[in-house]
């Protein structure tokens, strides 16, 4: 499972154009996905205009793990 401080890391990084952006699932032109902590404290995405959350799979982690520590 990711952290929530490896959401927030790569988020900023993305904000700062290091790192690619997660845009939302349901509407790309929706903007970048927010680092969340769910009702049941999961790490998650949310998207604030669609009120979408998103669930990171174990290639979509991994993904953002080898992003995060080139």
């Amino acid at each position: 499972m990711i952290t929530i401080q490896e959401l927030h890391t790569y988020y900023k990084f993305s904000q700062m154009g290091i790192v690619p952006t997660i845009p939302c699932p349901i509407n790309e032109l929706d903007g970048d996905m927010m680092p969340w902590v769910d009702e049941n404290e999961l790490p998650c995405l949310w998207c604030l205009s669609c009120n979408t959350k998103s669930y990171l799979g174990s290639n979509q982690i991994d993904l953002i793990r080898k992003l995060l520590h080139q």
